[in-house]
């Protein structure tokens, strides 16, 4: 057995020995490293969604006022709610405009079960690139439809793949929306009309993945019909304040609807008091003509800077570069990620130094073990090679299992983190944050063993014999 082995087996019998002080040791450092994992992996996935988003639709039209980052957050990250309310005619505007190859409508009111309803166009669902997973008929081997969305079936869903896992919902159920965000103090259940689901999206690995989609028609929908009950319920006291209506899901149903909303209000517009009531105070109430946003395809950077000039100066909108609010938003996570690092940093500072401070007590209860190998004639240098090992080893232990155990505990907790998010983690990809507080632990391991290997070398162990 070589002098290395020895001093190996050594060290990991004293580590042993402190057992419970190794393994806090070990779990702090872990721990620390965890925290980095966690945050490096986030960042990177929320730019790279954002990414993916900003290449397939580089211009946001919204109303005015709105901010470009909450646009690019409520609009295509679904991480944010929508702002405010946009006339549904400037789709038409824009869809005329030389370069312009899809101007596609957003209509974001309502949510089940955390997810977000969006009411957009098929024109939407293609553009994700994806084949559907499951639609109606595929059980009886039908071919995939080529159309799941159109203004001829407002009740027609299709639900993204992380959303059809985390809600139960398969294709031909049913459901009712709940109006306005998570958390939203406006919230309530939609009666006045059922969802069905008519396809299940194949994993995009993106926000879509945890949205459900819907004709945007639809939202008007449900909201020409909510509204006009409400109003009627709170300023009249005649039997036909409770409204039935033709049919359901489909334009006629929608031009129902919106006729019986306009007789409605028509009917009010005497009244005092409804004249202090606000029809439209609620930001998620998109009776119609009424969108959340405008997502536009163009055909070169030259026609997404003049279209985002037009229409920030005029229409009642605002247009942003996604490409250069993308740039902004990771300017901002960046930021935050910088701040979060150097708290964990710190916090491994914290570690090591707590180490360093256990590790020197712990000298000082072994000087007259150490006293005793060297009264057997082992060298002085052996005896710091032995502690510094000791400290290497500990620092190493903790860096892999933080390493190892942080991915794997991103990997369990990846569905919580993708539904907070609004984006597919990747529980195993390596960081630059990572890689960083990888590096700085170890390489404060180093200075710390030999700090103590130092320590040890000068200690004057005869002291310790001659009491012995």
């Amino acid at each position: 057995m070589n002098k290395f082995t020895v001093i190996f087996s050594l060290s990991v019998r004293y580590l042993k020995n402190r057992g419970i002080a190794t393994i806090l040791s070990i779990a702090a450092i872990a721990l620390s490293l965890f925290m980095l994992i966690v945050v490096g992996s986030a960042t990177f996935s929320i730019a790279r969604a954002a990414t993916d988003s900003s290449v397939k639709y580089p211009l946001i039209v919204g109303p005015d006022g709105s901010s470009g980052v909450r646009l690019l957050l409520s609009s295509l990250l679904y991480l944010d709610s929508p702002s405010g309310l946009l006339d549904a005619g400037v789709v038409d505007k824009l869809e005329a405009e030389p370069g312009v190859i899809a101007a596609v409508p957003i209509a974001r009111a309502d949510n089940y079960m955390t997810a977000p309803i969006v009411g957009t166009t098929q024109g939407f669902i293609d553009s994700l690139g994806v084949p559907l997973l499951d639609w109606i008929g595929k059980s009886e081997e039908k071919p995939q439809p080529k159309t799941v969305l159109s203004d001829s079936s407002l009740s027609n869903a299709v639900i993204g793949f992380r959303t059809a896992n985390r809600t139960g919902l398969r294709v031909g159920d049913s459901f009712n929306g709940m109006h306005g965000m998570t958390g939203e103090a406006s919230a309530h259940k939609h009666k006045e009309m059922s969802y069905r689901v008519v396809a299940i999206l194949s994993p995009t690995n993106s926000p879509q993945d945890d949205a459900i989609f819907s004709h945007y028609k639809s939202v008007w929908l449900i909201h020409n019909r909510h509204l006009a009950n409400g109003l009627q319920k709170k300023f009249t006291k005649e039997e036909h304040a409770k409204i039935t209506y033709k049919k359901e899901d489909d334009t006629a149903g929608l031009k129902d609807a919106a006729t019986t909303l306009k007789q409605v209000r028509d009917s009010l517009e005497n009244n005092e008091k409804a004249q202090k009531f606000a029809l439209s105070k609620d930001k998620f109430m998109l009776t119609s003509g009424k969108l959340s946003a405008i997502l536009i395809q163009t055909s070169s950077p030259a026609v997404t800077g003049r279209l985002e000039r037009k229409y920030s100066s005029a229409h009642g909108t605002i247009a942003v570069d996604t490409g250069r609010t993308l740039k902004r938003l990771i300017n901002y996570m960046n930021k935050a990620e910088s701040s979060v690092s150097y708290f964990n940093y710190l916090m491994l500072l914290s570690v090591l130094m707590l180490i360093f401070v256990t590790l020197i007590m712990s000298l000082r209860e072994r000087k007259k073990e150490l006293a005793l190998l060297r009264s057997i004639g082992v060298g002085k240098k052996v005896i710091s090679m032995m502690i510094m090992s000791e400290t290497l080893m500990l620092v190493i232990f903790g860096v892999a299992v933080g390493v190892v155990a942080g991915h794997a505990m991103l990997w369990y907790i990846k569905p919580y983190l993708d539904l907070a998010l609004g984006t597919n983690i990747e529980p195993f990809m390596i960081s630059k944050m990572e890689i960083n507080g990888v590096i700085s632990t170890l390489l404060s391991g180093v200075v710390l063993s030999l700090i103590m290997s130092y320590s040890v070398y000068r200690m004057n162990l005869v002291e310790e014999i001659a009491k012995g």
